[in-house]
């Protein structure tokens, strides 16, 4: 089977996918309260006042580096870390500066050191966590009582690259004795306003809760939720660009009209090939098949996961034959096998994306690098087990909800 040069296979169904996305994006629309324009610009002001006050903690802590990490850390899954950019990047410059890690024996301490790090784009060897290894190379069984540090473990070893194997051995470490929890998509992977708004009530019920910092927090959530309840009355008029966010800068209008034309012709180039293999019920090799549904689909990450989350609705539909078809034909196996190889292609491209963060910072600013990790991250949310996508009226919603219409 794997040996056929034009393997043909009918993928029947006469199944059309209806989507909710009309209807949720009207229905959000009308549902979101619209900010008075004069609330807008009075919580603007007491933002600025009061994000004076939250940086002269930065102060209060700097000479604690422990503490400094503990504030960043709390800053950012509050959703606020960018209003002090600035004081994030010399506090972070100041401590790689030093070694923190050559006296700390503490997993929690070095893992969140590690994982700060390098979501600063800073090179931090993993061989840090060699001194929690135990004589036969494997992380010690101690370290499983200690809940607080197996979570920061897990959360600094899904920034990996390739062929860092003491972080491979982390994240299997940390799921087998976290299984009782059920683990959510590590924080480096996991969408910024569902995430901030999850955080704000965890953070609320914390014993050692911060209200200054809750209040500004609070306070910045209404703020841009307000901008974004904005946004999405005008989607919801002209809804056809939902990646129109994604970035978005005054100059150079002529130079991305002119690249844009030139992708969208390569997009209508691949359209045409898919619909001659339709058509001819081909069954192309998997690299055949990415070659061109990296193009149609619009940015490379989505396309082997995504397929792996709509596996089932895909193969209803009258359509090209899917990567998960694609793989099956090619190497005569299950679609769970296949299932199970394209998540591992899928873990990989992950460890490239990190690697690619972290070592090209003379090469790519973080102003292009973000958005485009920003995108992967929404196909992370969206496909990653389920296609909640196509299937928007419970889970998608939810977080549609969470973000543009319940208040804090």
């Amino acid at each position: 089977m794997g040996g056929s040069s034009r393997a043909r296979v009918r993928v029947k169904g006469s199944l059309r996918v209806g989507t909710h996305w009309k209807d949720l994006a009207l229905s959000v629309a009308r549902a979101a309260r619209v900010t008075p324009c004069d609330l807008v610009a009075s919580l603007e002001q007491r933002i600025g006042e009061q994000r004076i006050e939250v940086a002269r903690m930065f102060k209060d802590a700097s000479c604690d580096h422990m503490q400094v990490m503990e504030f960043i850390d709390t800053i950012q899954r509050l959703g606020i870390a960018y209003h002090f950019e600035k004081e994030i990047s010399e506090a972070l410059c100041k401590i790689h500066k030093t070694n923190f890690c050559d006296n700390i024996h503490d997993l929690h301490s070095v893992s969140l050191y590690f994982r700060l790090l390098r979501q600063q784009r800073y090179h931090v060897s993993s061989d840090v966590f060699l001194k929690f290894l135990d004589e036969e190379g494997e992380f010690e069984a101690s370290l499983s009582t200690n809940e607080q540090a197996m979570m920061s473990l897990y959360e600094a070893a899904h920034l990996l690259m390739p062929d860092e194997e003491v972080l491979e051995k982390a994240i299997n470490f940390t799921k087998l004795h976290l299984r009782s929890r059920k683990l959510e998509l590590p924080l480096i992977k996991r969408v910024d306003r569902p995430k901030t708004k999850s955080y704000l009530a965890t953070y609320e019920r914390d014993e050692n809760c911060n209200g200054l910092l809750l209040d500004f927090a609070k306070m910045d959530f209404i703020y841009l939720q307000a901008i974004h309840q904005a946004e999405a009355q005008q989607v919801s008029i002209m809804i056809k660009a939902p990646f129109g966010g994604t970035y978005f800068h005054r100059s150079s209008g002529y130079d991305r009209l002119n690249r844009t034309i030139i992708k969208l012709k390569n997009v209508a180039k691949g359209y045409l090939q898919e619909a001659i293999w339709a058509n001819e019920s081909y069954v192309p090799k998997l690299e055949e098949h990415l070659n061109v549904s990296l193009i149609t689909a619009g940015y490379s990450f989505l396309t082997c996961a995504s397929y792996i989350g709509m596996k089932e609705l895909e193969q209803k539909r009258d359509h090209v034959a899917s990567t998960v078809q694609c793989y099956v034909v090619e190497h005569g196996c299950s679609e769970e096998e296949a299932c199970k190889e394209l998540t591992k292609m899928v873990e990989n491209a992950w460890r490239v994306i990190n690697k690619e963060i972290i070592m090209e910072t003379d090469i790519i600013p973080a102003s292009l690098i973000w958005p485009a990790f920003n995108l992967a991250r929404f196909n992370a949310f969206v496909y990653e087990g389920d296609d909640i996508y196509t299937n928007a009226d419970k889970i998608m919603k939810d977080n549609i909800n969470a973000v543009l219409v319940e208040s804090v």
